[in-house]
């Protein structure tokens, strides 16, 4: 159980760890255009 817990959590953070970067990449790209 444990170790499926601790899998998920890598998951939520992985996700969240790209959403934030592909948030980063968006304002990038809006303030070169």
């Amino acid at each position: 159980l444990i170790t499926q817990v601790v899998k998920t959590v890598k998951k939520v953070m992985n996700k969240t760890v790209t959403t934030k970067q592909i948030r980063r990449n968006q304002t990038k790209f809006l303030l070169l255009m």
